[in-house]
């Protein structure tokens, strides 16, 4: 038995209406189509039974169609993994950003989502990327397919001065140089969590990015985080 923490809906139903659909299931066998659309607020509901039901089914339909790596595989587009991490929010509550952390062997992971899709209440702890940090929320707003109030949006856009024009696109090295920040200086308590989660960015660096030590930085965001023992 799992305790959940976190199941986007919104990624649920995106995938399990494209891979268990009769058509879609048909041409699952052809090739998936990963380019999700955005989904609209909804009011928060909790997990029922059929919920658990069609992650079940979902999960079983991306491990068939090996759509699921490891954190340090980098060749397929969802990873799955257990680790220690540290949950956070991102930046501050206003972001509506919920954030895990795991900095281990070379590997900087971190998975970020919509708070809206956090089950019972959110681990205190928080973590930020220095300067970068509005530019990296705003472009997790504008890059994982999750509802966030709209003020949630308009406040990452408004404090956003890093974004200007054609610099709008942040850099690989800028979204990597922002998780490192927020992964490696992330406060707050340690747990073990097992998570499915959609790659946002990863990224090898061969001579360790900034300390030497980081050799991969992966950014993704979770179909379900659970806790594990």
């Amino acid at each position: 038995m799992k305790y959940y923490v976190y199941i986007s809906q919104t990624k649920l139903d995106m995938l399990h209406g494209q891979m268990l659909s009769p058509r879609r299931k048909r041409e699952s066998s052809l090739g998936f189509d990963l380019k999700f659309l955005k989904g609209e607020v909804r009011r928060s509901q909790e997990p029922t039974e059929s919920t658990y039901t069609r992650l079940s089914e979902v999960l079983e339909q991306l491990d068939q169609s090996d759509l699921i790596g490891t954190t340090r595989s980098g060749r397929r587009p969802f990873i799955r993994g257990t680790c220690n991490m540290i949950w956070a929010t991102y930046w501050e509550p206003r972001s509506s950003i919920t954030f895990w952390a795991h900095v281990n062997r070379g590997l900087v992971l971190a998975l970020a989502g919509s708070a809206y899709h956090v089950l019972g209440e959110q681990r205190e702890g928080h973590a930020a990327s220095a300067s970068l940090t509005s530019a990296i929320a705003h472009w997790i707003h504008s890059n994982i397919e999750e509802p966030f109030p709209k003020d949630a949006h308009e406040y990452a856009q408004k404090t956003t001065t890093y974004l200007d024009g054609e610099e709008s696109k942040l850099s690989d090295y800028d979204i990597a140089n922002g998780v490192w920040l927020a992964a490696r200086f992330a406060k707050g308590q340690s747990s073990r969590f097992e998570f499915v989660a959609k790659v946002l960015h990863q990224s090898k660096w061969p001579d360790g990015f900034r300390d030497g030590k980081s050799k991969r930085i992966v950014l993704a965001s979770p179909l379900y985080v659970s806790l594990s023992r």
